[in-house]
């Protein structure tokens, strides 16, 4: 069983009332490395300040040691289990290396000089590090304050070593220098938070990364599962301006079916950028039935080309179809789609779980989930079974398996044939909620509430002839 060392969960932090950070999400375990990356350098230097006892916490909870941490002891217990390596060093620039290693034993230092000095020379070898103890920390280059401060950290029984912007700049000897000091540390149960800029750490030696956007945890990830070209793809993405995002979902096709033939559809074409809705309003059941059966892979003689993200969808199941990237939400979901011997939070990760191996075996994960649920579900009802919570909430969960899955088209059918309002609020929401996210949406439907306002295409589907008309 791994040991936590420490996390943070549903954690905002204010700045003269102003909101910094909200609902970050951040787990360690004893020997693991965790990189957190920002898109916003203000956040970040909050987020630092914070990890350093600086800033106090306005919300959330705090656990160090897997033992939850009261609020107004946060920024001592913080100081007392981690410690922050920032630019410039807060070593003494007056002292030599051995003083400030041994500068919390200040009584005895200078009566036992040689005790201290052996220890340090001892401490350096044990290390592999090539360093006069005796050299002054204003002689030291920035990466050997680095290495001192990782050693003191060691020393004053840090469990948790923060490097907050300092490992961007080092060359290929100080980078495999700092990775064999992480290691050997890491096997000794210290734990590293590496905040900024070290490719080779970020991806050869860490175990999870996490992405910050907008105040907000975002995702964990699992590092083997990145390379440098994805990652700054994510970063670059997640960086645009709102502008920049319209333009990229206005430019990006992702889904197209052209000229398909069935026994009933004639020459079906439309296509959907990314973030499209397009409306399919049917007029009888065989046109629908038939459209359907051929984008879940369960109509094979027909004729035609259907596209998804310019490569041939060439489905034979609804299962082939999803792991594709093609996902559906049926009539009736809750009666098709919900686990009724499963508690709220089960359900919704239920499809996730099916993506990422170890899904229920590392908490990093589930919290992760829970910070991009936040602002939609109750974090009370996530253990509450499905019978407990009102058919709006179903609903609501429904769609929020999307959310975390992220397919690139979700095909909802005949989704307002139910008659309550509210719950068909909550799906135009969700819809335009996904939509937003980047996920193209394919309404089929024979009913179209008067008082649905769903932005997108209109296509009338009458007959097996698809006749297109904008709103």
């Amino acid at each position: 069983m791994k040991q936590e060392l420490f996390s943070i969960e549903s954690t905002s932090i204010k700045i003269k009332e102003n909101t910094i950070l909200n609902s970050v999400y951040v787990q360690l375990f004893a020997g693991e490395t965790t990189a957190i990356i920002f898109n916003n350098s203000d956040e970040k230097n909050a987020f630092i300040d914070f990890l350093a006892g600086k800033l106090p916490m306005y919300s959330g909870r705090v656990h160090i040691d897997d033992k939850l941490i009261h609020k107004l002891d946060i920024p001592h217990k913080m100081k007392e289990a981690l410690y922050v390596i920032k630019n410039p060093t807060l070593l003494n620039k007056q002292l030599r290396i051995w003083e400030n290693l041994y500068f919390s034993s200040f009584n005895k230092l200078y009566i036992q000089k040689k005790l201290y000095l052996q220890k340090t020379v001892n401490l350096l070898m044990e290390f592999g590090l090539d360093i006069d103890p005796n050299t002054p920390i204003h002689k030291l280059t920035p990466f050997q304050c680095t290495i001192i401060e990782v050693l003191k950290a060691y020393v004053t029984n840090h469990h948790v070593i923060v490097f907050a912007n300092v490992t961007g700049a080092l060359d290929n000897i100080e980078t495999k220098t700092m990775i064999d000091v992480m290691r050997y540390l890491k096997s000794l149960g210290l734990s590293f938070l590496i905040i900024g800029a070290f490719e080779e750490i970020l991806f050869a030696h860490t175990d999870a990364i996490s992405i910050i956007q907008n105040g907000r945890t975002i995702g964990v990830f699992n590092s083997s599962e990145f390379t440098i070209g994805t990652l700054h793809k994510l970063l670059a993405k997640y960086s645009l301006s709102l502008k920049e995002q319209q333009e990229l979902t206005v430019n990006e096709k992702i889904f197209a079916m052209h000229h398909v033939y069935g026994h009933i559809l004639k020459d079906v074409n439309f296509s959907l950028r990314r973030g499209d809705i397009l409306k399919i309003l049917y007029s009888d059941d065989e046109s629908a039935k038939e459209l359907e059966s051929i984008l879940k892979g369960g109509k094979k003689d027909f004729s035609g080309n259907i596209y998804l993200h310019y490569t041939l969808y060439q489905a034979r199941t609804i299962k082939e179809a999803l792991k594709l990237g093609v996902g559906f939400i049926e009539e009736n979901p809750l009666e098709t789609m919900l686990f009724k011997n499963l508690p709220i939070i089960d359900n919704v990760c239920y499809p996730l779980s099916n993506r990422i191996h170890s899904f229920w075996l590392r908490r990093k994960y589930l919290k992760s989930v829970m910070g991009v649920l936040d602002p939609l579900i109750n974090s009370a009802y996530y253990k509450k079974s499905i019978s407990e919570v009102s058919a709006e909430t179903l609903y609501l969960i429904i769609y929020c398996k999307w959310l975390l899955f992220m397919p690139k088209v979700l095909v909802c059918i005949n989704p307002f044939s139910v008659t309550d309002y509210q719950t068909n609020q909550i799906i135009r929401q969700m819809i335009e909620y996904l939509s937003a996210r980047g996920i193209s949406v394919i309404i089929i439907t024979s009913y179209w509430p008067s008082l649905c306002t769903i932005k997108g295409t209109l296509k009338y589907l009458e007959g097996g002839y698809l006749k297109t008309q904008d709103t």
